[in-house]
């Protein structure tokens, strides 16, 4: 698959953000090249924590004092609360299926900007929390966030549901949000594993259950219903990835090809594959073996 037309962007965490630059990669599946943005390429700060890539082909990243940049193929454009958000502190990132660009902020809730205007939702619209880890669209076009306290919210573009403990989230605080195709919804928490909700049940997974750590700081659904986790190694915390897969789970480390067993985002490909982000460099999956890139093959930041 070409990755040129639909690049691939994600980021590099540390465990306050990005730190230094924002990293995409494009190019060909075959060999994919990589390219660094600094603030001296227009960036509006160097600590990042959400990129995404979206239908237009638009690379969007948000940062915890600069607000968000939209990347156009050309150049960046900032946009911050002289433009309509409610803060420059935005944790995570999603489209809507309306091609509306979502941000979940910290402290303000959830931000919906659709044609350059924007509107603001929070606990007095029906929000579960205004500190919005966690952002994702499910298949049905609902936006779902992921909170710090009082779990997960979602919105049908009219209505407000909340899940918390109380209906079956393993716990409040979310840090990864994702949607399988056929609508599944998985929810990555701090230290309590990992919860799916099919729209009626709600099911829990924990390292009892092959998961690699119950810390999960980050999820994707590949296009083959598998979903991946990603994990931090440190103290007595293991770290990698797991890969929920034909009802089994599946650990990978660094001794399986990943650059290092602190793993803090994952996406997958418009071609299939899964790449990994974290401490150490990135890699890809493609259903086989990692592949592993390193600041010798072109990243600016391990």
């Amino acid at each position: 698959a070409n990755l040129a037309a639909q690049p691939v962007s994600f980021q590099f965490k540390s465990r306050m953000g990005i730190e230094s630059a924002v990293f995409a990669v494009a190019g060909t599946a075959a060999k994919p090249e990589w390219k660094t943005f600094k603030i001296a390429d227009g960036l509006q700060d160097s600590l990042f924590l959400s990129i995404l890539s979206d239908s237009r082909g638009n690379v969007w990243a948000s940062s915890q004092q600069g607000g968000v940049a939209r990347w156009d193929g050309f150049s960046w454009k900032k946009i911050t609360t002289a433009d309509g958000l409610p803060t420059n502190y935005v944790f995570s990132l999603a489209e809507g299926k309306d091609g509306s660009i979502w941000f979940g902020t910290y402290g303000y809730g959830a931000v919906r900007s659709k044609d350059g205007a924007m509107t603001v939702y929070n606990a007095k619209n029906g929000m579960a929390d205004v500190f919005a880890y966690s952002t994702a669209v499910a298949p049905d076009g609902s936006m779902w966030f992921g909170s710090h306290y009082n779990g997960v919210s979602r919105f049908d573009g009219s209505n407000w549901t909340k899940y918390s403990t109380a209906e079956g989230l393993v716990n409040n605080t979310v840090m990864a949000v994702a949607a399988s195709p056929d609508g599944t919804m998985w929810f990555g928490t701090n230290g309590s594993g990992l919860s799916r909700f099919d729209g009626k049940s709600w099911t829990t997974f924990t390292t009892a259950d092959g998961l690699v750590s119950n810390y999960v700081s980050s999820l994707a659904a590949g296009k083959d219903g598998s979903v991946w986790t990603g994990h931090y190694a440190s103290g007595e915390n293991k770290g990698g990835a797991s890969r929920f897969t034909s009802g089994k789970w599946v650990k990978y480390s660094a001794a399986d090809g990943l650059f290092s067993d602190y793993v803090s985002a994952i996406t997958v490909s418009p071609g299939g594959d899964v790449w990994f982000g974290g401490y150490g460099g990135a890699a890809r999956f493609d259903g086989k073996a990692f592949e592993t890139f390193t600041t010798a093959d072109g990243l600016g930041h391990r």
